[in-house]
């Protein structure tokens, strides 16, 4: 048998630039789940038979726009929350990215990102939540 080689969930970090000009990336702390959604557009024809009018048509797509979001929640970190507030009101680069064994990097996806959603939350007795999503403007590098 051969078993495949999986990726555990604290191996993926949601990680923000600092906007120098050789950007560096720190991990959110606090992030504990993590999402990548990547979406694609389409236009659909419809095609009829020119032999037979009655026969059903065929759809016919060709690929359009593609987009893509990150999502990410967790506990809500008092020493992240200045950057966090600081990123909803700008563009910023993000990433999130895949760890194997140690350190190593499976795959990374990168790309300016508007956060659209920032949830802060608490319930008594619980730590405070944080989530928040955001939406690509442009394109999403995959690095290898």
């Amino acid at each position: 048998m051969s078993y495949p080689t999986t990726i555990k969930g604290q191996k993926v970090a949601l990680q923000l630039g600092d906007g120098a000009s050789t950007e560096v990336f720190t991990t959110v702390c606090g992030i504990t789940t993590k999402g990548l959604q990547r979406t694609r557009a389409v236009n659909d024809s419809e095609v009829w038979d020119c032999t037979d009018p009655d026969a059903l048509p065929l759809t016919e797509r060709e690929m359009g726009a593609g987009d893509w979001t990150i999502t990410g929640e967790g506990q809500a970190v008092a020493a992240e929350l200045d950057r966090i507030e600081e990123a909803f009101e700008a563009a910023a680069n993000w990433q999130i990215v895949f760890f194997g064994t140690g350190t190593t990097i499976t795959r990374t996806y990168r790309g300016n990102a508007i956060m659209t959603d920032l949830n802060l939350g608490a319930v008594n007795g619980q730590k405070a939540s944080i989530s928040l999503t955001l939406s690509g403007n442009g394109e999403l590098t995959k690095l290898p």
